[in-house]
């Protein structure tokens, strides 16, 4: 986030840890947050993909068994395609 923006925000508007730095360090905590935050999201993103790519080898390994799961699947897909 960019100091100018960081600016614009009322004091009030801030969380108390935030209100009790100074506007430096106040920015400078910010892009701090913001970088863990973005490495945070990348990580989610990894562990997200390979869980999906877990489920769908496990779906196709697994047998077509008439479980009430497959069977709210099926029906949505097919709702889907009308």
């Amino acid at each position: 986030m960019r100091a100018a923006t960081i600016a614009k925000v009322k004091e009030e508007d801030l969380p108390d840890n935030l209100r009790a730095m100074k506007p430096e360090a106040r920015s400078a905590e910010i892009d701090k947050q913001i970088t863990q935050r973005k490495a945070l999201n990348e990580k989610l993103a990894a562990l997200v993909a390979k869980r999906d790519k877990y489920v769908a080898e496990h779906r196709k390994s697994a047998p077509k068994a008439s479980s009430f799961d497959r069977v709210v699947e099926d029906t949505l897909k097919a709702q889907i395609k009308r």
